[in-house]
């Protein structure tokens, strides 16, 4: 990539490099372009013919398209952010540059987190284990319909997207996936608990579960959470995650037609 400005793609073998030294930051742009390329488009800042940032724009969850602005915050990459209805993870330094542009939008502090690996896990108390096929039935009838998880579970195969579940007795009361599955780091993510058994560590055992498999592969567990859920991060901390960085989300609606 020579071309000064904003160009459309990426560069992979330096998105490859980034990724192994910050793996959460670029975890969704490795894993997007290489597991869905179709459904994936970039456009990178390029300066003095090194790439400086880009957005990501994933396009597999219709109708929202979900956009990661990562790297330095430069105004010439904010025409690029997609209209509503979608999702947006910006720098913190560029939360003033969608605000001025999408009057009334409120950003959600996010942090960026990854787990300590020497830190050894505190004892389970619930049954937890890899979910199968044979599990979709559970994992319709778990999430609250009210839940903006429960369609994304409702449709989910955890034979081809690691899911762990913990049960009491025969009942699943809680849910953790894997979003990204890389060689080098894992994404944990769709994080839930059946509503009357919250408050019980079923998270917090759920999480472990899926960390103790990542680790197994010689992966580190990242994930992203929202900075005012406090009982998520005390669980996550609790299990040895750490913040390293912060994101803004932004979640718009579609547009009202007259």
């Amino acid at each position: 990539m020579t071309a000064d400005g904003v160009v459309p793609g990426v560069d992979f073998r330096w998105l490859e490099r980034s990724a192994r030294s910050e793996p959460v930051e670029h975890a969704y742009a490795l894993w997007d372009i290489v597991q869905a390329p179709d459904r994936t488009r970039f456009v990178s800042l390029v300066r003095d013919g090194e790439t400086r940032g880009y957005v990501l724009l994933w396009h597999g969850n219709a109708p929202a398209v979900i956009a990661h602005w990562v790297g330095e915050t430069d105004p010439v990459l904010l025409p690029w952010l997609p209209h509503p209805p979608c999702v947006l993870l910006v720098p913190p330094a560029a939360a003033p540059l969608v605000e001025a542009t999408r009057p009334g939008l409120v950003g959600s502090p996010t942090l960026m987190m990854v787990r300590d690996t020497e830190r050894p896990f505190p004892r389970d108390r619930h049954s937890v284990r890899k979910l199968t096929g044979r599990d979709r039935s559970l994992l319709v009838d778990l999430v609250d319909p009210e839940s903006p998880m429960h369609a994304e579970y409702a449709q989910r195969d955890p034979e081809a997207q690691p899911v762990w579940g913990a049960f009491d007795k025969d009942r699943l009361i809680g849910v953790a996936r894997a979003s990204v599955t890389l060689p080098f780091a894992w994404v944990i993510a769709g994080v839930y608990t059946r509503p009357d058994y919250r408050g019980r560590g079923v998270a917090q055992a759920v999480t472990a579960a899926l960390c103790r498999h990542a680790e197994g592969t010689g992966a580190v567990p990242g994930l992203f959470v929202r900075e005012e859920n406090a009982p998520a991060r005390r669980a996550y901390e609790n299990l040895g995650f750490r913040t390293i960085g912060r994101k803004i989300w932004f979640e718009t609606a579609a547009p009202r037609v007259a």
